[in-house]
């Protein structure tokens, strides 16, 4: 997880450092998490509480730049923006990134009141977007990309995700047999990500190239 951090018309914002203080602290970031190994970087904004339901238009731009900026060369990256989907797609789709995270259904008591996403109108968001593709990682590359329906037909791994989520089981990792649900132990990694071991899913952008592709 790259840290991003408190963006501009949020609380703890640094206004002396201003926005080239936020690039230059996430492509430390960055740097550190791709030297250490990672098989992939997801950027959030995890620095900007209180949080809110609803994103500000400016703090969205910043976050939308600041990515761009620290992409990685060599490995995947996603984004996240909390406790907005629709600006996490927003910035996914700006930034090509090759996923995204937040939460998009259910209901939720929270402190920031009562929380009800709405993931009808994220997918609705997502089509309009034409961002409807979905990545597929293992062990940091990207092995498929397509749809939802294109992928069920063709990539057994994005099935054998799909139904081991159903069930809630992890999927075992064979290049870590230390740790049965793929994860090594390493601090920073996101445990909501690495529930279920190496592989993951995520928004892909039309034109999205895999890693090492990237001019």
């Amino acid at each position: 997880m790259a840290h991003v951090p408190a963006l501009p018309a949020t609380p703890l914002y640094d206004t002396e450092a201003g926005i080239p203080g936020l690039v230059r602290h996430v492509k430390r970031d960055v740097a550190m998490l791709v030297d250490a190994g990672f098989d992939a970087v997801m950027f959030c904004n995890e620095n900007d509480r209180p949080y809110t339901l609803k994103a500000d238009m400016v703090a969205a731009a910043v976050m939308a730049r600041v990515v761009t900026e620290c992409i990685p060369d060599t490995i995947p990256f996603g984004v996240d923006y909390l406790w907005d989907a629709e600006c996490a797609l927003a910035v996914a789709v700006a930034t090509e990134a090759l996923f995204m995270r937040e939460v998009v259904t259910g209901a939720w008591e929270s402190d920031m009141g009562l929380w009800v996403p709405d993931a009808a109108a994220l997918l609705r968001r997502r089509r309009a977007c034409d961002a409807d593709r979905v990545a597929v990682l293992d062990g940091g590359r990207v092995v498929a990309q397509g749809t939802h329906a294109q992928l069920l037909a063709t990539e057994p791994l994005y099935a054998e995700i799909l139904s081991r989520a159903d069930q809630g089981e992890p999927r075992e990792n064979p290049d870590r047999p230390d740790r049965p649900d793929g994860q090594d132990g390493r601090e920073g990694q996101d445990s909501r990500e690495s529930r279920e071991g190496p592989a993951s899913w995520g928004m892909a952008g039309p034109d999205r190239t895999p890693p090492g592709g990237r001019p």
